[in-house]
């Protein structure tokens, strides 16, 4: 697994995917509007030239600027690896986690760091 934290102000869940599974871009075909539509470039770290690639590594979790200070209220998400060679472990999918199911991304809800670690609101304060 991988962990990636971005200390900017806001890290874009967009960037986060196609960091992962590549740019999105819109493909027209004329003549063909029904093969038209969204698609995505082979540029990302597990969908790459050679898809799928990294298969060693079964997640990538990102966090948006934590410190010891923002535990409580920053936001993380675990995106897994769908052509990882091994599963990331069970007790991690407690989180906000994303996983693709058919040609869909999926977000699946969880509990934020500061309730697994039973910080109260305002946390350092």
């Amino acid at each position: 697994m991988v962990a990636v934290n971005a200390d900017i102000f806001n890290l874009d869940q967009i960037d986060e995917v196609q960091a992962l599974y590549g740019e999105e871009y819109w493909s027209e075909v004329i003549g063909h509007p029904e093969k038209s539509g969204p698609s995505r470039r082979q540029n990302g770290a597990w969908r790459g030239p050679h898809c799928p690639q990294y298969r060693r590594v079964s997640a990538a979790w990102f966090f948006n600027d934590l410190t010891p200070y923002t535990l409580e209220n920053r936001r993380s998400t675990l995106y897994i690896n769908p052509w990882a060679n091994f599963q990331s472990p069970k007790g991690l999918h407690q989180i906000p986690t994303r996983r693709l199911e058919g040609d869909a991304l999926v977000l699946i809800p969880g509990m934020d760091l500061g309730t697994i670690y039973g910080l109260h609101p305002g946390w350092p304060e």
